[in-house]
């Protein structure tokens, strides 16, 4: 699929957290574009391109794109986001990446494991999964710090209840309150959950000590490495 550059202009920004955000944009001019879920696009960010994951889900023909940014300290793409308001341009290029699940992967049981911002791809793969009518089994484990840092968990589990072949486990990793969900870090549930996932093709997408954690505790249960895909965000 062939990169291009696209001008557009921003028509929503969603503040999900203290410090995510979740931005619209629509193509100027309303200009189609074909993306596969799971890819990204790069924003020229004041003369410096930064890729964000595209969340929305493809209809083979889109005239607005959905993305998740984690605004960090001083980031140039940070920066850039936090200073944008509705009406303001953006130039970008793409699409770009192949994180998505090949046709040959149809037939498997899948899990998905994601931190913070790494659910971006996945919010876009799943549900178009599911929309395919993927039957076969599909897991999701998504953690993140603390019920300040929640967000879209209420999507995951609205798609669990249409679906009874997707599972939602969400995690806190130090909640500050009674949190009835699972607790602690994702490295570790899997872990301790094996047996349930062994025959699973991973998709990991997170900060880069989680994903490359999780990598090796794969390896070491035995997982081949052709069935751990991975996207460090």
């Amino acid at each position: 699929m062939a990169m291009q550059t696209y001008l557009t202009e921003v028509t929503a920004i969603k503040y999900l957290t203290t410090d995510t955000v979740e931005l619209h944009v629509r193509l100027v001019p309303p200009e189609p574009l074909s993306f596969l879920a799971g890819q990204f696009m790069q924003f020229d960010c004041s003369g410096t391109w930064r890729s964000y994951s595209i969340t929305s889900v493809p209809t083979g023909g889109d005239v607005t794109l959905t993305f998740c940014v984690k605004l960090v300290p001083d980031g140039i793409g940070s920066t850039f986001v936090r200073n944008l308001a509705v009406g303001d341009s953006i130039s970008m290029r793409g699409p770009l990446g192949v994180f998505g699940i090949k046709e040959i992967d149809f037939n498997r049981n899948l899990c998905f494991v994601a931190t913070g911002v790494g659910i971006a791809p996945f919010y876009s793969m799943i549900p178009d999964l599911l929309t395919k009518g993927y039957v076969h089994a599909v897991t999701l484990v998504f953690g993140v710090r603390s019920e300040e840092d929640v967000f879209y968990f209420d999507k995951f589990n609205s798609l669990e209840k249409l679906h009874p072949n997707f599972g939602f486990i969400p995690m806190l990793s130090q909640p500050k309150s009674h949190w009835p969900g699972e607790t602690g870090r994702v490295t570790t549930y899997v872990d301790s959950a094996f047996e349930r996932f062994s025959d699973r093709l991973f998709y990991l997408c997170g900060s880069q000590e989680m994903v490359t954690e999780m990598r090796a505790l794969l390896l070491k249960k035995g997982h081949h490495t052709h069935d751990i895909h991975l996207e460090i965000f």
